[in-house]
This record gives C-alpha cells, structure tokens and sequence, in this order.
C-alpha cells in the first residue's frame, strides 16, 4: 500500500472513531401510527417513508396494528376492512410474501427472520410509543376505550 492510501485508510479511520460509522435511516414510530389512519393519502404517505428505509423485522409492527383491525368474515373476503387491506397489500409488495390475511402466516414467517426489530418496537409494546405519537397520558391511555380501528 503506498503512503496516500495508507493516510487515507487512517484519516478515514480517525472520522469513523469520532463520528460513528454512518447509521440506517429509521423510520419514525409515528409514520407507522400514520399508516393506519382512514384518510388514504395521508396513510400512503407515511407508507412511503417507511418503504424507503423497509427492514423485513418492521414487520411484527404492521402484523401487531393488522391485528387490531376488523378481519374479513369466513366466506366473506370483501369484508374486512381497508386499512388492514392496505397494510397486508404493503407487507406483501415490501417482503415478496403472499400470506394475505392470514396472520399467522405472517407471524410464522416473521419468526423465522434474524432478529432486528425496530429500535423503538419495545415503546408500542409497552405503550410509550402511543403516548409520545399522541400526546396523551398514561392514564387517558389506560382508561379511555380505543374503537376498533375500521
């Protein structure tokens, strides 16, 4: 190696040291709070954000919101409702999965991927991501009734 790429190697090095090496874009809890809202615009929008930065371990995010949302009815496929429509119709274009409705199908694949969930995937658990994204407080949370989403 010649002494210019030897001090290129270091220089490079010493920023790296400094700086921290370059992280991945992570989409922002709330984009995925959007994506379930009825206004369709609005929903894509932030589907689109959170495409542009896809990691197939978002997925437990968009199957636990599915989960939440009416199903379709046995024989009645039509049934269910637009906005788990729109988040299966995003899985599937993101993954290459063709699981549909079926989230157990879903989560059985979901399982089976190398662990990298979203940084803040313990705030939705645990609630906190709710409350930052809403600006409510634990106890509006805790005792007010969510409706079904539709």
């Amino acid at each position: 190696m010649n002494r210019s790429a030897a001090i290129a190697v270091v220089v490079f090095g010493l920023i790296v040291s400094i700086y921290g090496a370059p992280q991945a874009v992570v989409p922002d809890m709330s984009l995925f709070f959007e994506s379930i809202v009825p206004e369709e615009s609005r929903a894509q929008a932030a589907l689109a954000q959170i495409a542009d930065a896809w990691k197939d371990g978002y997925t437990p995010i968009m199957v636990d919101f599915a989960r939440m949302i009416e199903a379709p009815r046995p024989g009645q496929p039509e049934s269910g409702s637009p906005t788990r429509q729109r988040l299966v119709d995003f899985l599937e274009r993101q993954t290459g999965q063709e699981f549909g409705q079926n989230l157990d199908e879903w989560r059985k694949w979901m399982w089976k991927l190398p662990y990298d969930p979203h940084p803040r995937m313990h705030a939705l658990r645990n609630g906190s991501a709710l409350r930052e994204c809403s600006g409510r407080s634990d106890a509006q949370i805790r005792y007010q009734r969510l409706p079904l989403l539709n």
